[in-house]
């Protein structure tokens, strides 16, 4: 079982709205609306964040002179919807920010368009289209963004690329040499994001690898990051949560394991709502789980939470969610 990659969704896409020092370019009312709009992302109102950054969005379509405050919501939209695992949502949004900064200049705008880049390559690596992040260039997003910090970020992706890719070692080479740069003591206080995203995506790496405490380690140090920032809807938390689960379940410690999915598919549920396929196959995880645990009765009542769910939801295609969901609980090849 793996929920990788969450350095797209927070070492990259969930970086603060006003993070690129945009607010001196944009009308006072559109800075302080994206603000609001990252501040309610991180307590887990998704909903809320959704409609604020859609009103801004439709406001600043009706100013000309609000092209770069249409690109920044148009990115931060998108980035919402990525973290909210709604991939084709979150890549048409990108694409026209990417298509609206192409037509604006200066050296600011060259290095936002850089980073909406860097986010719509986060959102192909998560949909398992990796052959279109060749085409965005990362390397020319590299040397645009000169700041050390952008340059880190860009790498935690090249590192998610990696591990799309199956190239572990060179992933967790990539991923330690930014932990170590995120970890100085002059950054931690505001890297604690990339912190606990690096520290997740290498808590995957070592569970593939079949290092299972290791794993459980930095999941936990990563769930316990994550909890100091975020508020209890965020559906970060489901997914750190899950993993804590894979690998107690890799270590067949089946009651610890369904505890920790237990808490994944019940913050699921208030996170992505009901019927969402990750909702659903958080479920059907617990109950796996549970059925190991001879809790076969409270098993089967989840697992048919689970299908109705999947029967009630539009039936997923690359329109709604380019990933599948098939289980988080598998034996996978590369452990074999």
């Amino acid at each position: 079982m793996h929920l990788s990659y969450l350095v797209l969704l927070h070492g990259l896409a969930a970086m603060p709205a006003l993070s690129w020092n945009i607010a001196p370019a944009l009308r006072p009312e559109l800075a302080e609306a994206l603000s609001h709009a990252m501040k309610l992302e991180q307590g887990g109102e998704i909903r809320k964040a959704e409609q604020v950054l859609v009103n801004v969005i439709r406001v600043a379509e009706a100013v000309p002179s609000d092209r770069l405050g249409l690109a920044i919501a148009l990115n931060n939209l998108g980035l919402l919807y990525l973290t909210f695992d709604r991939h084709a949502d979150a890549e048409q949004q990108l694409v026209r920010s990417v298509q609206v900064l192409q037509k604006l200049e200066g050296e600011f705008v060259e290095k936002v368009l850089a980073k909406t880049k860097l986010h719509l390559a986060a959102v192909y690596i998560e949909s398992g289209r990796t052959n279109q992040v060749d085409r965005l260039n990362i390397p020319e997003a590299l040397r645009v963004l000169k700041d050390p910090e952008d340059q880190a970020r860009a790498k935690g992706l090249l590192a998610a690329l990696a591990m799309a890719r199956k190239d572990l070692e060179e992933a967790e080479r990539v991923y330690l040499e930014t932990l170590s740069f995120w970890m100085e003591p002059s950054r931690v206080p505001k890297a604690q994001a990339e912190i606990a995203t690096i520290l997740n995506n290498l808590g995957v790496i070592a569970l593939w690898q079949g290092n299972l405490e290791v794993a459980r380690t930095r999941h936990q140090q990563s769930l316990q990051i994550w909890q100091s920032i975020l508020g209890p809807k965020n559906p970060i938390l489901a997914k750190a949560m899950a993993n804590i689960g894979a690998a107690y379940w890799e270590n067949k410690q089946y009651d610890e394991a369904a505890a920790w999915l237990g808490r994944a598919a019940e913050t699921a549920q208030t996170a992505f709502g009901e019927l969402h396929p990750l909702t659903a196959a958080m479920q059907l995880a617990w109950a796996k789980a549970l059925k190991k645990c001879g809790r076969k009765a409270e098993a089967s009542r989840i697992s048919r939470q689970a299908a109705d769910a999947r029967r009630m939801m539009r039936k997923p295609s690359n329109a709604d969610y380019t990933v599948s969901y098939r289980q988080l609980i598998e034996n996978r090849a590369l452990k074999r």
